[in-house]
């Protein structure tokens, strides 16, 4: 079967890319017709994430249908309705549309959505000139992958630079708005979204995807989040579609995790990982080490006296237009904003471990292993007499915590953010069979013989001891 008859914009009254070319109207201003955005992310089994998204919208007054009724009384026109963004590459996996009553709704082909893309975004520049100079670059924006459609909105820009000065006013205006379209097809397409409605009809539609988890992009901050120093930071990027009533998105961790902060970040362009001289945010988190020290004290104290302490409600207070609200609950974060005016969006949101139980036992058993190491030390003579009960006895440990290292049916995010607490308990649980290891060393050990080294894996563990008591204070509730 051809692409042509697999495809569902064939068969209207008008060309799909004649209807998209007068339809870009309706991206100049979307305040009057897209009303609210939901999305929810929760993280699944695998190292992915689950995005469900609904739209609430009005079909625009002026929109021409693509198949007109011939009895609008009984039967709704057939409309597409540019009302969201998705990600041209890498491609969207189990993506699935749907009307609000559940039906499936067919999608456009790549290509075809390309084309349409492309003639929206030609025809939404202001008549003249430059539009027809920069015709084939506005169309390869749309076409082209993100490296090549990249570059053809830098020579737009380029071509404007010189000419600004010179248009009117109504005209930069429009290019002005032009361009914040441009630069969202770049790496995104517009989602045209097939509809069966009347003039003025309120309409909610949903789609879902599956994403893969967003990765900790700083290795500064992954280290440190392995051993539960520092949260692991997630970071969703909201492309631009124009103004819009209100946004909302539920952010959701996978269990035994918890949110330390949730952020959403506006912006009048479209947001850029930031670059970080080497050494400076390492340096800044050593100094405040201290203070993030005393907060884990405290932390770990209300915990003691309340485990199953909440946060308290924040008062109920009214968020302005086009500045973000976020609040998070536990495995929760909860973010919004409403009014926003043509801004890009970026959502953060810091992840650590909720469930502490790990971190607690680790620390104990290191405890328990220290102050063995510290008996060994001081009284050597106790074990080089007995030294085969003594060898058994120290080689049994690592079998005997290999019961708090090994969890079934952990999420992976937990394994990352849980890896360098475990590295360090399996370090402090070989500690005793190193002792042994040096008592065998002699055929017939003394108590001077093996003191020196004695002291000097007790110091080892003291250490690890110490790191693994830095991972159960650090709450990582203010790392930037």
């Amino acid at each position: 079967m051809s692409e042509q008859n697999q495809s569902t914009e064939y068969g209207g009254d008008k060309d799909l890319v004649d209807i998209a070319r007068e339809s870009s109207f309706a991206l100049r201003d979307t305040t009057k017709w897209l009303h609210r955005r939901v999305e929810r992310i929760c993280h699944t089994e695998r190292s992915m994430v689950r995005r469900k998204v609904s739209v609430d919208f009005t079909i625009p007054e002026d929109l021409p249908p693509f198949h007109q009724s011939e009895d609008d009384a009984t039967t709704p026109n057939v409309y597409f309705v540019p009302v969201a963004l998705l990600r041209k590459w890498p491609p969207l996996m189990e993506f699935d549309l749907r009307a609000e009553d559940g039906r499936p709704i067919p999608l456009l082909t790549t290509r075809k959505n390309r084309e349409v893309d492309a003639a929206a975004l030609i025809d939404l520049a202001p008549e003249g000139s430059e539009r027809e100079c920069l015709r084939s670059l506005l169309e390869s924006v749309a076409h082209l992958d993100e490296p090549g459609a990249r570059h053809s909105l830098e020579a737009v820009g380029t071509f404007l630079d010189v000419r600004w000065a010179s248009l009117p006013p109504d005209d930069q205006k429009a290019w002005h708005r032009t361009l914040r379209v441009a630069g969202s097809l770049v790496t995104n397409s517009i989602l045209w979204v097939r509809v069966e409605a009347n003039p003025g009809q309120r309409q909610l539609i949903k789609f879902a995807f599956i994403d893969p988890a967003p990765k900790e992009l700083l290795l500064r901050r992954r280290v440190l989040s392995a051993f539960s120093w520092a949260p692991r930071r997630a970071q969703y990027l909201l492309p631009n579609l124009g103004e819009r009533g209100s946004y909302h998105l539920e952010i959701e961790v996978p269990p035994d995790l918890a949110i330390y902060r949730a952020k959403l970040e506006l912006s009048d362009l479209p947001p850029l990982v930031p670059q970080t001289p080497p050494g400076t945010k390492t340096l800044s988190w050593l100094k405040a080490l201290p203070e993030k020290l005393a907060l884990g004290m405290r932390e770990r104290y209300r915990e003691l006296l309340d485990p199953g302490r909440q946060r308290r409600p924040e008062d109920q207070r009214e968020v302005e237009p086009g500045k973000p609200y976020a609040r998070n609950v536990g495995e929760r974060a909860y973010l919004y904003v409403v009014g926003s005016q043509d801004q890009y969006g970026m959502a953060s949101v810091d992840m650590g471990i909720g469930n502490r139980a790990l971190i607690t036992s680790s620390w104990r058993a290191s405890l328990v292993i220290t102050a063995l190491l510290a008996l060994l030390w001081q009284a050597p003579g106790s074990v080089v007499h007995h030294l085969d009960g003594a060898v058994a006895l120290l080689v049994i440990f690592p079998a005997l915590l290999a019961l708090v290292v090994v969890r079934a049916g952990e999420h992976p995010m937990m394994r990352q953010l849980i890896a360098g607490v475990r590295f360090l308990l399996v370090g402090a649980a070989m500690l005793p069979v190193v002792d042994a290891l040096f008592m065998l060393a002699y055929a017939h050990p003394r108590a001077g013989d093996v003191r020196t080294p004695f002291l000097i894996v007790f110091l080892v563990g003291a250490f690890v001891s110490v790191l693994l008591g830095t991972s159960w204070l650090l709450p990582g509730t203010t790392d930037d």
